[in-house]
C-alpha cells in the first residue's frame, strides 16, 4: 500500500516537474519570440529612421542650393534694377539738358527779332518746351521714375509762366485745387501741353483791367474721370469761333484733348472757363 502511494507521489511529482519544464521552456520560446519581434521592429525602425535621414539630408541640399540660386537670381535682378533706375534717370536727364538747350536758343533767337508777332510765337514755343523739361526734370528728381506728381508740376508749371511773362504773384489770386496723384508720363505730357497754352492765354489776354485778377486751376480724380478746370475772371474772348478754328494753341489742345479722350466744354462769360473730363489716362505704379 505504502508502495504504491509512493509510486503515485512520485509519478504527480515527475508529472509537475515535466509541466514545469515545458511551461518554462513555453515562456522562454515565447520570450525569444518576442525578443525577435523588438529586435525586427528596432531594426525596421532604425531602418526608417536612416532612410529619412538620408532623405531629409537630400531635401536639405536641394532646399539650400534651391536657396542659393534665387538668392543670386535676386541679386542679379537687384543690379539690374538699379542699373535700370540709373540709365532711366539719366535718360531724363539728358532729356531735360536737351530741352533747356532747345529754350535757351529759342531765347537768344528772340533777341534778333523785332516783330512782335513772331516775338510771341517764340516765348510760347519756349513756354512749351519748358514745360515738357519740367516733366523730365521732376521724374529725375524723384524716387518715381515713371510718375509724376500732378500738383507739385502744375505748381511749378504756374510759377514759371508767371516768370515767362514777368508777372508777379501778388498781381494775380491763384486757386489751385490740385490732387496729388501721380500720373503717367504719357498722359502728363499732353495734359501739361494744354494747360501750359490754357494758363498762358489766360496771362496774355484775359486781364485788361485793374481788378482783382483771378485764375482757378482744378485737377481731381473722379476714378474713371481726371475732371480739369481752368478759368479766369478776366475780360474772355471776343470772337471765340475764330480763336477754335485759327488759333495754333487752341489746335494745340483739341489734339491733346482727342489723344486723352477728353470732353471738352468752353464758357465765355464772366471771364473763360475751360472744363475737361479726361477718360483716357494712366496713373503711375
Amino acid at each position: 500500500m505504502d508502495t504504491e502511494r509512493d509510486r503515485n507521489l512520485t509519478e504527480l511529482r515527475e508529472r509537475f516537474e515535466t509541466d514545469k519544464k515545458e511551461k518554462e521552456i513555453a515562456f522562454l520560446n515565447m520570450k525569444n519570440e518576442l525578443n525577435v519581434v523588438n529586435m525586427q521592429a528596432s531594426r525596421r525602425q532604425s531602418t526608417f529612421l536612416f532612410i529619412g535621414l538620408i532623405l531629409f539630408a537630400g531635401v536639405s541640399i536641394v532646399l539650400f542650393k534651391l536657396f542659393r540660386k534665387i538668392k543670386n537670381q535676386h541679386q542679379t535682378i537687384s543690379i539690374t534694377l538699379k542699373e535700370k533706375d540709373t540709365l532711366l534717370r539719366e535718360i531724363h536727364h539728358r532729356v531735360k539738358n536737351n530741352l533747356q538747350v532747345i529754350s535757351s536758343l529759342l531765347s537768344l533767337q528772340s533777341k534778333y527779332i523785332l516783330d512782335e508777332h513772331a516775338l510771341d510765337a517764340l516765348r510760347q514755343g519756349q513756354d512749351r518746351v519748358r514745360s515738357m523739361a519740367l516733366i523730365h526734370q521732376d521724374l529725375y528728381q524723384s524716387n518715381n521714375l515713371q510718375g509724376v506728381n500732378a500738383r507739385i508740376y502744375l505748381t511749378k508749371l504756374l510759377e514759371n509762366l508767371l516768370r515767362s511773362y514777368n508777372i508777379r504773384e501778388d498781381e494775380i489770386r491763384l486757386e489751385i485745387q490740385v490732387d496729388p496723384i501721380q500720373l503717367d508720363v504719357d498722359t502728363m505730357i499732353p495734359l501739361g501741353l494744354m494747360m501750359n497754352e490754357l494758363i498762358s492765354n489766360a496771362l496774355k489776354h484775359a486781364f485788361k483791367t485793374s481788378k482783382d485778377h483771378l485764375i482757378r486751376l482744378i485737377l481731381t480724380d473722379q476714378g474713371k474721370d481726371l475732371y480739369v478746370e481752368i478759368a479766369d475772371n478776366g475780360t474772355g474772348v471776343d470772337d471765340l469761333e475764330a480763336m477754335q478754328h485759327k488759333s495754333f494753341g487752341f489746335s494745340l489742345i483739341k489734339m491733346f484733348a482727342t489723344k486723352l479722350k477728353a470732353q471738352l466744354d468752353i464758357e465765355n462769360q464772366e471771364g473763360f472757363r475751360v472744363k475737361m473730363k479726361i477718360r483716357q489716362f494712366q496713373k503711375a505704379l
